[in-house]
């Protein structure tokens, strides 16, 4: 006869729901740094500068750094060249064609992904995750503010 625990299990048992407890507890802490990469990537997405969803403020960006960044959506499918392009060559034109506007560094900052919020403060586009979710409403958000210009 085996002898029974106070639970009233037989040895050996309760044990095994130790380990498998054990490694429950294993697989929820390995996933641990791929939810803290999630949680920084959603809190570098939402940004600092942000609107009422937590977007950052367009409206701040000036006619070269749009054009700019609108070439960076179009160029990483975040916007579809119909629209996009039409409004980026007309602000282009504005500033007196591609040449001029390469020599101002908010446009130049717009080709690498970089918006301008203000202040000095800057929303950068690029990422992966939920950053791309956030840099397909803010590349419609630039296309919108550029449309202003025009």
């Amino acid at each position: 006869m085996s002898k029974r625990f106070v639970d009233g299990n037989k040895r050996g048992h309760g044990a095994w729901r130790g380990i498998a407890a054990g490694a429950a507890l294993l697989v929820q802490l390995a996933s641990l740094p791929a939810l803290a990469q999630s949680l920084n990537d959603l809190t570098s997405a939402l940004g600092k500068s942000g609107g009422g969803l937590g977007l950052p403020m367009v409206d701040q960006a000036g006619p070269a750094n749009v054009a700019g960044v609108l070439e960076y959506c179009v160029k990483n499918n975040y916007l579809g060249s119909g629209d996009a392009a039409s409004v980026q060559q007309s602000l282009l034109g504005k500033l007196g064609g591609a040449e001029e506007a390469e020599k101002d560094p908010g446009y130049e900052a717009g080709l690498g992904g970089l918006l301008d919020t203000g202040g000095g403060d800057s929303f950068s586009l690029s990422g992966s995750g939920i950053q791309e979710t956030v840099t397909e409403q803010v590349c419609d958000l630039v296309l919108e503010h550029g449309q202003s210009f025009l």
